[in-house]
């Protein structure tokens, strides 16, 4: 297989054209046509996922979030953008981003949580691309749902916006960084959103709104993203072994 390869099937399931216009997704790093037949999925690609990659022998690391976005006018070991850089082509190691355009296509990250959370009747709105709105199986308390999506995501820790006894049915999808705009024009397709973060003002605001969240943590509620593309080249493409990150997860902890 080549890296071409992947980024077809990329292509396929969450074209470059659902990116948002400031994003910078498909090939970042490495040769197009590079023979690839172990490939690294992570959300971010730091020295320690570098590493990893190295060690486990991939040609490839396929991140949810870009490492390249501003332009860069030199390259050399003096800082860690350019070291990440210099070691990745000394290994001939491609990387690939799909970033907005994997949280906002149909079928995928957030169509993927509505899922794994077991919504039904799920619809997106057309005041937002990335929202999704679904039915719980049995209505919960916000305390229950809390516990509910910790498990399922597999998190340590979780935010509460909302009391903890409120009684919800419609749930809210929203990976990363929720468009806060975007939550409070459409609060009445949903009694709670589930989604990454929100900064402290916004929270105060969503508060003031009667938003109910459950907030997962950015890395939290884009983990799902190695799971979700992992069983795509699984099914796709077989001929390439498929490997999560384990040197990877939220920089800061809790005290």
């Amino acid at each position: 297989m080549k890296i071409q390869d992947i980024l077809n099937l990329l292509e396929k399931v969450a074209p470059s054209a659902c990116a948002d216009d400031w994003d910078n997704v498909g090939l970042l790093c490495g040769r197009r046509n590079a023979a690839v037949n172990r490939v690294l999925l992570c959300v971010d690609v730091t020295t320690d996922v570098i590493n990893e990659a190295i060690e486990e022998e991939c040609q490839a690391i396929i991140a949810h979030h870009p490492f390249l976005f501003d332009k860069i006018s030199l390259i050399d070991d003096s800082d860690v953008k350019g070291r990440h850089i210099l070691t990745l082509a000394e290994h001939k190691i491609a990387v690939i981003a799909a970033h907005t355009n994997a949280d906002s296509v149909a079928g995928g990250m957030n169509d993927y949580l509505a899922s794994l959370l077991g919504l039904t009747d799920v619809t997106t709105s057309e005041g937002s691309k990335y929202l999704r709105v679904g039915i719980l199986p049995n209505s919960l308390n916000m305390s229950s749902l809390s516990k509910y999506v910790k498990e399922i995501l597999s998190l340590k820790n979780a935010f509460m916006l909302g009391e903890p006894s409120a009684t919800v049915s419609r749930v809210g999808v929203y990976t990363g960084a929720s468009f806060v705009k975007e939550l409070i024009d459409l609060k009445d397709l949903y009694d709670v959103v589930v989604t990454g973060e929100v900064k402290y003002h916004n929270a105060l605001e969503l508060k003031d709104e009667g938003i109910k969240a459950i907030l997962c943590g950015h890395f939290g509620s884009e983990l799902l993203f190695t799971w979700w593309f992992s069983d795509i080249i699984k099914s796709e493409l077989p001929e390439i072994e498929v490997l999560i990150a384990k040197n990877q997860g939220e920089p800061l902890q809790v005290c």
